[in-house]
């Protein structure tokens, strides 16, 4: 299954980020320079706030437009605040803000999943916008016909330019490019067709292992998931692919997250620090330990065509949950729910027929 290892919205952010958020930090003023109200420029104080890291469940896929609210905060969390002071605004139709609070204006990365029970629906970042007194992310989810639909979603984000373990990123936000690796190597990037691409982070490579997540940017409807990732003796390389929603190969921007032995955020593992967990779950009872962290694996037990139950050896204490489909086909996949024992996710044809199909999933917990 693995062949390389062998290898070895117009108008949109104008309208959040200009409305300040209900929270401690209020947002600077933004204006939108090139008439296209696809990006925003935002004041920044030089006695600007620490990088860190939040992420949120938006359980409420209809809240009242134009309304901020606080999503559950068991699922929710600011490294900046240390509380559960992230919010979300239900801009429009499949339309979100998540205000990420008192993290630094520092760029950095996004990741979004759609979440819930048979929710046939892609989400994805469209545009990152720093302020003062936090990060916006700009959430777009559509449903498997290209249309806008309200979902619920899991969202992180991460301006940490750490190296406890093998990191690295590549975000791209309204064409300008974020990288960071861990070892200061370069991360290199390269399309080799239409809608494939290659990220490779130098010095990350010699062994395989790790995990990767993958998340479309832009503003379009195209979505992306992982075709791969293998090392060779110097580079990590994460085979990336992207497609419409009826499944025709597709260029788009995307934001790509690799690592090993530690979290997508970047922050510690315990103790102190996050509880870190992740797997890559193919048709097997169990992850393989290569690919999975902590160890002993994650099991997984088969609920049926297209739904797995998947449970690490510790417990997901709240968090957050990111998925990111595997392989070469258009089938993707999201989260259907999670317990603090075991997560479920459900995979789909771009029919939306369930299908067993292989992911990547990562958790992090709150600060032990």
């Amino acid at each position: 299954m693995r062949a390389n290892r062998s290898a070895l919205l117009t108008g949109v952010v104008l309208s959040l980020v200009t409305a300040l958020a209900p929270t401690a930090h209020a947002a600077p003023d933004c204006s939108v320079p090139d008439g296209r109200m696809k990006s925003a420029v935002c004041e920044i104080s030089a006695a600007a706030p620490p990088d860190g890291y939040g992420w949120v469940w938006a359980n409420d896929a209809e809240h009242a437009v134009g309304e901020w609210y606080a999503p559950s905060t068991t699922y929710q969390y600011s490294s900046v605040t240390n509380l559960p002071t992230n919010q979300v605004r239900h801009v429009g139709t499949g339309t979100y803000t998540v205000f990420v609070d008192g993290v630094s204006p520092t760029a950095g990365v996004t990741h979004v999943t759609a979440y819930g029970w048979e929710n046939r629906a892609r989400c994805k970042n469209t545009v990152t916008t720093p302020t003062l007194g936090g990060q916006y992310l700009t959430v777009r989810c559509y449903a498997f016909d290209g249309t806008l639909v309200d979902s619920q979603f899991t969202a992180s984000f991460t301006n940490l330019r750490t190296r406890y373990y093998d990191f690295g990123y590549r975000a791209v936000n309204n064409s300008t490019v974020t990288t960071h690796n861990s070892t200061t190597g370069a991360v290199l990037y390269a399309r080799e067709a239409l809608g494939q691409y290659r990220v490779s982070f130098k010095s990350l490579g010699g062994s395989p292992g790790g995990t990767v997540q993958i998340t479309a940017t832009g503003q379009t409807d195209v979505w992306c998931k992982t075709a791969d990732w293998y090392p060779d003796a110097v580079y990590h390389h994460v085979l990336v692919r992207c497609f419409t929603p009826a499944g025709a190969a597709a260029d788009s921007e995307f934001n790509v997250t690799f690592v090993r032995k530690g979290n997508i955020l970047g922050d510690k593992n315990p103790t102190p620090g996050l509880e870190s967990a992740y797997g890559w779950v193919t048709s097997g009872t169990s992850a393989p330990d290569t690919w999975a962290f902590p160890l002993p694996t994650w099991t997984v037990t088969s609920l049926g065509t297209g739904i797995r139950d998947v449970a690490p050896a510790q417990p997901l204490n709240g968090g957050d949950v990111q998925i990111t489909a595997y392989d070469a086909t258009t089938n993707s996949c999201a989260i259907a729910y999670w317990t603090w024992a075991s997560a479920t996710v459900q995979c789909y044809t771009t029919t939306g027929a369930l299908v067993d199909s292989p992911f990547d999933i990562s958790h992090v917990g709150k600060r032990t």
